[in-house]
């Protein structure tokens, strides 16, 4: 019976999704003196956690959502997430942690 009932638990909380989960970067946008960043990701209307990590060449960006119910869907637009970086991108490299792919910044 005990086994039934963390069967039918964690069967819940698969499809209704707990927790994060990282979500690819779609593109980013910002100019190369700025310290203002524009992260779009496939999320729709999800509000993601973006986190950076910056170095003198590249700055690495990961964003989250929460976990995605397997029932229920997303629909099909973007979520844009502005962050400030420590200092202007110049000529650093943008990488998308979920997918080790390079950025290149665009204007709107």
């Amino acid at each position: 019976m005990a086994l039934t009932a963390l069967m039918c638990a964690v069967g819940a909380l698969v499809l209704i999704g707990v927790g994060e989960q990282q979500v690819a970067v779609s593109r980013v946008v910002g100019a190369p003196g700025s310290t203002r960043l524009g992260v779009v990701t496939d999320s729709c209307n999800e509000d993601p956690r973006v986190r950076t990590e910056e170095t003198s060449t590249d700055v690495r960006v990961s964003a989250y959502v929460r976990r995605r119910p397997l029932i229920g869907g997303r629909g099909s637009c973007t979520d844009t997430t502005w962050v400030t970086l420590q200092s202007p991108l110049e000529g650093r490299t943008v990488v998308d942690t979920s997918t080790s792919a390079e950025l290149v910044p665009t204007d709107w």
